[in-house]
């Protein structure tokens, strides 16, 4: 009930939180590492609606099935929202539950034709589902700026699994090390603007080969080279961010898929000839 009455809410506020719960010791910490308790509740809350929502169904409760999903399809929009890429996996993970409880209970024979048809609808009124450019264009790229200044200005970084780290400082080129992180994210920024998916992985798995390039390439004392390795440690694998914004659009087409088959077999006692006869057109019927 608690989380039902915060989704209804426009945004969702995540704290940046430790087991200790001071200030001092979040100062200490990498972002990710703040954002996982409330992350971790999230996915935790996602699990218990879409389970709700499948014993409702199983009980014939066909209004609260929809009520249920629905509330986890706005729980994975107001997390979205939020800058960080982690943020974005946790809530491409909480709508994919949500759609795939869409798509057994469209399966299943018991939810009925009005309520899928309500189903269908309130998903296309939903809109397309982002990709994480958003996220890595603020959050990863200033991310990795900071660490790359805090480097120059102190020596260290946040770290990961608390403290910070030192490294050891030797001639770093840091100018360098910015300008080529700064073209790596507008590159991982502007693939993710490709129309076609092959398109999209292709420029992904060009930036990662950059990357690699960086980080084997070069002797370890010229301070260009330095540069380039700790811009290969800091920057995130995105080939299978990618691959998991994919897989969210397709259950999304599923999902609209399956329920267009129940509404058209609901009507009709059998399945279409062909999807265009049960209304499914467009990216719907395409493979990706």
């Amino acid at each position: 009930d608690q989380l039902e009455t915060a989704l209804q809410r426009d945004r969702l506020f995540i704290p940046n939180v430790t087991p200790e719960g001071d200030a001092e010791t979040v100062k200490r910490l990498s972002v990710m590492v703040t954002l996982l308790p409330s992350l971790s509740r999230f996915r935790e809350g996602s699990t218990d609606l879409a389970a709700r929502a499948m014993l409702r169904l199983a009980e014939g409760d066909t209004a609260g099935f929809e009520h249920d999903v629905l509330c986890d399809l706005k729980f994975s929009r107001l997390v979205v929202k939020q800058p960080s890429l982690i943020g974005y996996l946790v809530a491409a993970a909480i709508r994919s539950q949500a759609l795939r409880a869409v798509q057994s209970a469209a399966v299943s024979g018991k939810l009925d034709a009005r309520t899928a048809a309500d189903l269908r609808e309130k998903l296309a009124a939903e809109g397309a589902w982002p990709t994480p450019a958003h996220n890595i264009d603020v959050a990863e790229r200033y991310s990795l700026l900071d660490a790359v200044c805090g480097l120059a200005t102190g020596g260290t970084m946040p770290g990961v699994s608390g403290g910070t780290a030192k490294i050891p400082m030797v001639p770093i080129n840091f100018p360098h090390a910015l300008e080529e992180a700064n073209g790596l994210y507008d590159r991982m920024r502007d693939a993710f603007g490709e129309k076609h998916y092959a398109d999209m992985l292709r420029e992904l798995d060009a930036v990662e080969t950059e990357v690699g390039r960086f980080a084997t390439g070069g002797p370890l004392y010229k301070a260009t080279h330095i540069s380039e390795l700790l811009v290969a440690i800091l920057i995130p694998a995105t080939s299978r961010v990618a691959t998991l914004y994919e897989n969210t659009v397709v259950d999304g087409r599923l999902a609209d898929a399956a329920l267009a088959l129940r509404i058209y077999r609901a009507g009709h006692q059998a399945y279409p000839d062909a999807l265009a006869d049960a209304g499914i057109s467009g990216e719907a019927a395409t493979d990706p």
